[in-house]
């Protein structure tokens, strides 16, 4: 992720985690819609966050629910003192080189709130920072074409730079069940097919096929290390 930019559109930021907290640079903050293009708003020197930019119906900071703080977290979270955090190391995100360029469309952390126009209330701050890249990990359940993803398609027409990632929905599995803006044309729709070998465990839901890694003949008999077809850790059995 170093040199890189990523666009964030969701509930909030716990900006005094470990993973984003720069003890040395404040958090550059702006209301606004459109592109907020003022000193306070926007300073690269911050480690982690560039930008933090909310809404008239939205706040700064994730204190309730951590969705916007997980979503973060797991495309450029990073300790800013490894030494103070050890063992937080192995839960750096997966570019933790890269930045952010945040909007925060939710002030309860459950409802969001977004401008009138995505094409020109939302993407154009982070577009005009310089983040080509965008996550959106919300949405609705209309497995159709709506006003949501015509405005995703009207900015990527107009900026064939910009690439949103949105997620796919939550009302899977089963046909039909990809929900809006993920319905989009200009974007990348991502979803899940399987679980972690963890969370299946935990919901009782164990995966019956798996792929061998490696087999040793010891002294108590031969042990095969195999690897769950559906991700996950490596297994001894």
């Amino acid at each position: 992720g170093d040199g890189q930019l990523i666009g964030i559109a969701d509930t909030g930021v716990d900006y005094q985690s470990c993973f984003f907290q720069d003890s040395a640079v404040a958090l550059p903050t702006c209301q606004g819609t459109g592109f907020v293009n003022i000193p306070s708003c926007i300073n690269f020197k911050h480690r982690k966050i560039v930008t933090y930019r909310y809404f008239s119906n939205t706040n700064v900071g994730d204190t309730y629910q951590g969705h916007g703080t997980h979503v973060s977290g797991i495309a450029t979270g990073q300790v800013e003192t490894p030494a103070t955090y050890p063992a937080a190391e192995q839960y750096h995100g997966v570019a933790p080189n890269a930045k952010i360029a945040f909007d925060d469309v939710s002030a309860d952390g459950s409802t969001l709130n977004f401008p009138t126009d995505l094409n020109v209330g939302l993407f154009p701050h982070s577009y005009g920072v310089g983040a080509r890249i965008h996550s959106n990990s919300w949405g609705n359940d209309f497995n159709g074409y709506d006003t949501t993803a015509m405005e995703f398609d009207q900015f990527t027409s107009n900026n064939d730079d910009f690439l949103p990632f949105v997620a796919a929905g939550n009302a899977g599995p089963g046909a039909t069940t990809v929900g809006s803006p993920a319905t989009a044309k200009n974007i990348i729709a991502v979803g899940a097919s399987r679980n972690s070998l963890a969370a299946l465990a935990e919901y009782q839901e164990l995966d019956p096929y798996a792929t061998l890694v490696s087999a040793q003949t010891g002294a108590s008999g031969q042990a095969f290390a195999v690897q769950p077809a559906a991700f996950g850790a490596t297994v001894q059995v």
